[in-house]
Formats: C-alpha cells, sequence, structure tokens
C-alpha cells in the first residue's frame, strides 16, 4: 500500500509542477500598445505576420502578429487574452522588448515554425492548428462492464485544471503499471515485476480502490469508450486523473527465472510417481456433452457499437469461451459450463462471471450475455472463421 501513495505523491507532483509553471508563465493581461521600436533593417526577413499556433500542456496556443506591430496571445482554458506589440530581428521574433515580461520567439527557417521556452517547457508554433489531447468519454454505468477493466494498464497521460502531461516524456519520472484481476488492482514502477496490491471495488461501472481506513485520498477507476481506462485520485488539493492505455506483459524478473529454473530441476530429478493400474469401470458412460460439435469454436456472437465492437467465440466440446474487443488489445480466455439450450455461465478463472442466454429458445441467431451486476447487452450471432481471424490478429 506504501507504493500505491508513493506513486500517486509523484505523479501529483509533477502536474502540480506543470500547473505552477503556467500559472508564472503564461500571464494573460493586457499591456498598453505602442508603436514599436524602430528596428535597423535587416535584409530579407521573413513574413511572419499573421496566425500561428502550437499547444502547451494539451492546451491550444493561438499567437496572432498583426502588420501594424500589435500581437495577441491566447493560451486555452486561461482566462483572458494577452497583448503587447512586437518586433522582429534576425534571430526571430520578440514580443514586448526590454520590459519584464518580454518574451522571444526563435525561427525556424526550414519548420517554418516559431519556438520559446515557458518555464523550461518547450512551445512550437507552426501556421498549421495542432491536434490537441483529448480523453474519450466515460462509458458511465449502462455500457461499462466489469470486464473493461481487466487487464494489464501503462499511464499515459496526466490530467489536471485542463492540462495534460505525458509523465515519462515530460518529466522523466518512471512509467507506471497497473494489473487489474476482479477485484484486485496492483500497481508498479519501471516496470520491475514487483507490484503492490489494493482491494477494488466495483459498482455501476466505477471501481473504487479501497486505499486503507483513515486516508483522505479516494481513487476511483473509469472506463472510456476508447478502450483505454481514467484514474481519478482525489484529495484536498482536487482531482488529479491518471489516463491508462493497455500495456504488455512486463519482462520476467531474474528471481522469478531462478525459481522456475529450479522448479524444472525438481521436475527432472524426481521423477513423478505412476498411479496403480486399476480395472476400468464396467461400460461407464463417458462424460462428453449431449452434442458433439467437432473440433474448434462452434459459436461466435458479436455487439456492434458506434465506435467499437466486441466478440465472444465457444468451444463447446473445449468448455472454453474467448472475449475480445476492439477497443483494447489482448484477449480474455474462461470456462463455460451449460449449454445453449438452457444457457451458460462463463467464468474468468473466478474473478467474475457472466450469463449467457438464447433470446429465443432453440434459435442460435441472437443472445443475450448477463455481466453478472444485471446489466444485460444484445448480441448476434456472427460467422466463426471471420471472429476467429479477428481474435489472431488482437493476440
Amino acid at each position: 500500500m506504501k507504493k500505491w501513495f508513493a506513486i500517486l505523491l509523484a505523479l501529483s507532483m509533477v502536474a502540480s509542477l506543470f500547473a505552477a509553471a503556467l500559472a508564472e508563465d503564461v500571464t494573460i493581461g493586457d499591456a498598453p500598445i505602442e508603436a514599436a521600436a524602430a528596428e535597423d533593417e535587416v535584409a530579407e526577413l521573413p513574413d511572419v505576420t499573421g496566425s500561428w499556433y502550437g499547444q502547451l500542456l494539451g492546451m491550444k496556443v493561438t499567437l496572432e502578429l498583426n502588420a501594424g506591430g500589435g500581437y495577441t496571445l491566447l493560451v486555452e482554458g486561461v482566462e483572458g487574452t494577452r497583448t503587447g506589440v512586437w518586433t522582429q530581428d534576425a534571430s526571430g521574433v520578440i514580443c514586448d522588448k526590454a520590459q519584464d515580461r518580454e518574451l522571444r520567439l526563435a525561427y525556424e527557417e526550414e519548420s517554418l515554425s516559431l519556438s520559446t521556452t515557458l518555464e523550461g517547457v518547450p512551445v512550437a508554433l507552426t501556421r498549421e492548428e495542432p491536434e490537441v489531447y483529448r480523453p474519450a468519454e466515460e462509458k458511465g454505468e449502462d455500457t461499462a462492464r466489469q470486464r473493461d477493466f481487466n487487464g494489464r494498464w501503462t499511464c499515459a497521460m496526466v490530467g489536471l485544471l485542463g492540462m495534460y502531461v505525458d509523465p515519462v516524456a515530460e518529466s522523466g519520472v518512471s512509467p507506471v503499471d497497473m494489473v487489474i484481476d476482479g477485484d484486485t488492482v496492483s500497481v508498479s514502477t519501471s516496470g520491475d515485476g514487483e507490484y503492490s496490491d489494493a482491494v477494488g471495488t466495483y459498482n455501476a461501472g466505477i471501481i473504487t480502490v479501497n486505499l486503507g481506513g483513515g486516508q483522505d485520498t479516494t481513487c476511483t477507476l473509469h472506463a472510456l469508450t476508447d478502450g483505454n481506462l481514467r484514474m481519478d485520485v482525489t484529495s484536498a488539493s482536487g482531482i488529479i486523473s491518471y489516463y491508462m492505455v493497455p500495456g504488455t506483459e512486463p519482462p520476467q524478473s531474474v528471481e522469478d527465472e531462478d525459481e522456475d529454473e529450479d522448479e524444472n530441476e525438481d521436475e527432472v530429478e524426481t521423477p513423478a510417481a505412476q498411479p496403480a493400474e486399476e480395472p476400468a469401470p464396467a461400460e461407464a458412460a463417458p462424460e462428453t456433452p449431449a452434442v458433439s460439435y467437432g473440433p474448434g469454436y462452434d459459436f461466435a456472437y458479436v455487439d456492434q457499437e458506434d465506435s467499437y465492437a466486441q466478440y465472444y467465440l465457444f468451444d463447446m466440446d473445449e468448455g472454453t469461451v474467448v472475449y475480445f474487443s476492439t477497443s483494447s488489445a489482448g484477449v480474455m480466455d474462461a470456462t463455460l459450463t451449460g449449454d445453449m439450450e438452457s444457457g451458460i455461465t462463463i467464468d474468468y478463472s473466478g474473478a467474475f462471471q457472466e450469463y449467457f442466454r438464447l433470446k429465443t429458445p432453440g434459435d442460435t441467431s441472437a443472445a443475450v450475455i448477463d455481466d453478472g451486476n444485471g446489466f444485460e447487452t444484445d448480441y448476434v450471432a456472427a460467422d466463426v472463421a471471420e471472429v476467429e481471424a479477428l481474435m489472431n490478429q488482437t493476440r
């Protein structure tokens, strides 16, 4: 649990650092527009008048350089507009020259861009409007399912007060991994394979992480429509959001490898005892399903939403089910009990269960799946070979 708080504290400090930098440097307010000071003429200075665009911590920046010598600077999410005068020399643009808030922007001829630094944060301005980061919407309790949370996740962005920061690329902090398996929520740093566990409670489309009694900080996990997760950490200082994307399997630790080698050696040195032969029971009925479907997957079902699709593949003879979605990486394996006519229970290694039934008895063209929390989703039959091909691409 201590690692949980250490990670949250480190990321919170990163986000707060950038918030302070923004408040200090991108000061919005009016300055009297006076005639630009006369400059010595420099041959062939590029024409930089007009609109320039960039982004600062996920917020759109717009700089207007007027031909008359005035400028306006607007930062999305920051109240007000900064105005003043600008001049130009061989190095680039100078806003409010020789004033306390002088801002220099270097002109890059090859990229046709202006660049500057605000409290250590580089900002590049070009003629093209940038694509700024905007997180997807929350699924909500009507469409979120507990299975949406299961898997391995990596923190890709931190959000605070409308700003978004890549915690690794822009601040150098260690990457944060999260593994969710049912009610267990674990975190790790640096891909070291050592995780700290906490208990998560799923309710109404949200997982609430229990951080221990007497704590002023709360943590909730939310499924997003693009297949990612948002982790909200609420404290007396406000809410900081951590945007998690599907991660990859971490490298096996040396300790784990040694344990595996020891186990393999033990297996070689100590052969398994051979069971005593027993007479076969007289005409014992084989424990097989009443209906034999043949090798491979027997049924496939799809739920096609506006921005993603989710699939199930059923192997009735093997008693297995595979679930996957186009909105997230990887697949989830489960076991099944029951049959098409009476209904099927889908079990995800004991973490949680779902329940499958045909919409109309005897008609396998449409089905309903209950996520175990009272939410039902309609599915329609799909081509087994096509769905299996999609699954193989997802694994």
